[in-house]
């Protein structure tokens, strides 16, 4: 009963459908490139590699698609939830994946990122 109740409360929760997105799209924390694992007009979820631990997350993240040439900077985002994928590999690297909701979009950012989901996804998660 417990998990058919969490199931229920995690799919109301979500107010926007979310997609995955085509090869040769990306995000940037900073300057670290991402894989984005999908994308909705609320938040999205990547993966990276962390060569410094000591990595403070961005106010902003950046989207580029390569096969769309689209390019949008300075999306304000929060984290929402991160996890380590990988175990480092001789205490180095490790493979994160970090959970982050877009903050305030003024007008031309919510264009965009819609612009840039219907133009990078390739279906529903």
């Amino acid at each position: 009963m417990g998990e058919k109740r969490d199931a229920l409360s995690r799919k109301e929760r979500r107010r926007y459908p979310r997609f995955k997105v085509r090869e040769g799209t990306f995000a940037f924390l900073e300057s670290i490139p991402c894989t984005i694992e999908d994308i909705s007009e609320a938040g999205m979820a990547v993966q990276f590699v962390v060569l410094d631990k000591k990595h403070l997350f961005p106010l902003f993240i950046d989207l580029l698609s390569y096969e769309q040439e689209t390019y949008l900077q300075q999306i304000p985002v929060g984290k929402v939830d991160e996890s380590v994928l990988f175990p480092p590999l001789f205490s180095v690297l490790q493979t994160k994946k970090v959970r982050v909701a877009f903050d305030t979009l003024n007008h031309e950012q919510q264009s965009g990122l819609r612009r840039f989901i219907a133009r990078s996804s390739i279906g529903r998660v």
